[in-house]
């Protein structure tokens, strides 16, 4: 079972690097990398707080039910095209007050992980 693949699409998505996602997982970078490398896994603990973090089952992560995992991929990117049609609508202002409130709410996540 090959988590790499997976754990590559799912960061990209969310548009983060690996710096920042281990930031948000607690670890270091090194760590993370060997699991999108293929190279060690993550525990069932941190592969909980993955699949939390982006908002998918641990199975999806995992591979298994391939069919609905690009079912899900598909709902992620359509979501995305949705919001960045909406955003591209909104005055500077607004965007800088959007970016404001997505740092808020990422540090708020990275908190709650560290709970």
């Amino acid at each position: 079972m090959k988590i790499g693949k997976t754990l590559v699409a799912l960061r990209k998505k969310r548009g983060i690097t690996q710096d920042q996602i281990a930031d948000i997982l607690g670890i270091k970078r090194a760590r993370y990398n060997s699991w999108e490398n293929d190279i060690a896994k993550p525990g069932l603990e941190m592969l909980d707080k993955i699949a939390d973090f982006y908002g998918v089952q641990t199975d999806f992560i995992l591979g298994r039910n391939i069919s609905d995992s690009d079912n899900q991929l598909s709902d992620i990117e359509e979501d995305v095209r949705a919001l960045a049609r909406d955003i591209q609508d909104l005055n500077s202002g607004d965007k800088d007050l959007l970016k404001d409130l997505i740092n808020t709410m990422r540090q708020r996540g990275k908190k709650a992980l560290d709970e």
